[in-house]
């Protein structure tokens, strides 16, 4: 039978997520997508079902954060289907793409506000000359330590997940535990086959004092052991992420653009 291969793009249910991932590259940087199709949430738009060509996954928005939805973007640059799908956006959305794409969204979203961000990640499942600092009050964090999550600065870090609990049951993490108070965490955000995306946040009274270091390098030698390679992604390239990043020592670096459109009703 004849694969039917759309001009647009139209929605696949939710239990035919898992036939995506075999299309959407394993890499550093699309980590969140291929989660979202593991985790059967967010969306999902293909031009064919059985064998896509084009198609966009969909992460859900952080209201709490004030963060928008993600839209994925993966295809041809001449692909009909993806200039109908930017174009008719109707909600704020951060699209997401690679440099074949990118002039896509320039030439639909000319006034698109564009951020760089820088993606870090290891090469090599080796622990051998990883030091593990040593830290007073570090441990594995625990399920009953999810309420104390809120207490930090972690934008986005649910945007797959139904609660914080669910997020560290899915991939854990580690923290440090002053007077009976999580003041420093390295959490798991995003799972693929190959590689387990972190997030650090500190409390702000607790920082510069190598704890974020502590922790990350912890979580990082856990996921390392268990298969997955470890990698971070610096919104904005924000200066106290890129250098924590430099201090765990990632071995490789590359920029993520996104561009960020908010229509607006035309009255």
């Amino acid at each position: 039978m004849n694969q039917i291969q759309s001009e647009s793009l139209i929605p696949l249910p939710q239990e035919q997520f898992g036939t995506l991932r075999a299309f959407v590259p394993d890499t550093p940087w699309t980590t969140s997508p291929l989660h979202v199709l593991e985790k059967r949430v967010g969306r999902a738009y293909v031009d064919s079902p059985e064998s896509p060509r084009n198609l966009v996954i969909v992460v859900p928005a952080d209201p709490d954060a004030a963060l928008p939805e993600q839209a994925w973007l993966f295809g041809l640059p001449t692909a009909h289907a993806l200039r109908e799908y930017i174009e008719g956006s109707s909600r704020p959305t951060d699209f997401v793409c690679d440099e074949d794409l990118a002039p896509l969204i320039e030439e639909q979203i000319p006034d698109a506000a564009s951020t760089d961000h820088s993606v870090h990640w290891f090469e090599k499942l080796e622990n051998d000359e990883f030091d593990l600092e040593r830290v007073d009050g570090l441990r594995r964090l625990r399920l009953s330590d999810a309420g104390c999550l809120a207490t930090l600065e972690f934008p986005g870090i649910l945007r797959t997940f139904e609660s914080a609990k669910d997020l560290l049951m899915a991939g854990g993490g580690y923290g440090v535990v002053v007077d009976d108070q999580v003041v420093c965490a390295a959490v798991t955000v995003d799972l693929s086959v190959n590689y387990a995306r972190i997030a650090v946040a500190t409390a702000p009274d607790h920082r510069r004092k190598g704890l974020g270091l502590a922790a990350a390098k912890r979580l990082i030698s856990a996921h390392h052991d268990q298969g997955r390679l470890a990698c971070a992604v610096v919104s904005g390239r924000e200066e106290a992420g890129e250098l924590l990043a430099k201090k765990i020592g990632f071995a490789k670096a590359a920029r993520l653009r996104t561009y960020r459109a908010e229509p607006t009703d035309d009255v």
